[in-house]
């Protein structure tokens, strides 16, 4: 098979070799570049968090490196298990994520953050991120403090390697992962195949993503847990063309 990813070659290689052992190809197509971008600093070995949460792969690697020195002993929460598992990587060891859906709305169904109250906590994530986490939990009367660490930079789409295929009826699936890939695969899209892109099997890795890409159109979508291939290859072996995976 031949399957599209909006994620870059180094955020997908554990993915994109064990597909690669299985007789398959996986095209990267990401649709913004991540670029460092700190907020206003913050002196993290004099502020006394309760709980740190991280949104996203991108946020834990461009995390301040005197956070991870100083909060790592904290207990952490993550959007997904992706997230969850570059923690552990990074020295995080106490780390908790919601296990049915990466998605903000899931995580606030966690104990821990249901049921917060008086805490201060640090929610680390990208620019433009959404609000619903700081305001539910600041509503639960927490201390809520944001820590910008990078931004999204769209990038052009260098689509040549798999119009032919796309044209053909050659790509057997599309895994997108964010709602920022949704527009930026839409706008770059030529106007002739865009049929043709919204009939192509969808792997999405939430709940929330899964309304978006009905919104626009999309007919077959499936919600994986996350972009590992433990979550991806069961998903991906009921599809057509599929006698390999």
């Amino acid at each position: 098979m031949n399957i599209v990813i909006t994620r870059s070659i180094d955020q997908t290689r554990k993915l994109s070799n064990v597909l690669k052992e299985q007789g398959h190809t996986l095209f990267c197509l990401p649709t913004f570049d991540i670029k460092p971008c700190v907020s206003a600093p913050i002196n993290f070995s004099k502020i006394a968090y309760d709980t740190i949460i991280f949104f996203s792969v991108p946020a834990v690697i461009h995390a301040p490196l005197a956070l991870k020195q100083s909060c790592a002993h904290l207990p952490v929460f993550a959007v997904g298990k992706s997230t969850a598992e570059q923690l552990k990587k990074e020295g995080f060891h106490r780390v908790d994520y919601p296990k049915q859906d990466s998605s903000s709305e899931h995580l606030l169904e966690l104990d821990a953050l249901k049921h917060a109250k008086n805490q201060r906590i640090l929610l680390i994530q990208g620019q433009d991120g959404r609000d619903l986490v700081f305001d539910r939990l600041a509503a639960q009367e927490n201390s809520v403090e944001r820590c910008t660490v990078y931004k999204r930079c769209p990038i052009t789409l260098d689509l040549e390697p798999i119009l032919i295929l796309w044209k053909h009826e050659k790509i057997h699936a599309l895994i997108i992962t964010s709602e920022t890939s949704f527009d930026g695969l839409k706008t770059q899209l030529p106007a002739d195949l865009y049929t043709s892109f919204l009939a192509t099997p969808l792997i999405v890795i939430s709940e929330r993503l899964k309304k978006v890409a009905e919104l626009q159109g999309y007919q077959t979508i499936h919600v994986a847990h996350s972009i590992e291939p433990a979550d991806l290859i069961p998903i991906l072996s009921t599809f057509h063309g599929n006698s390999h995976v």
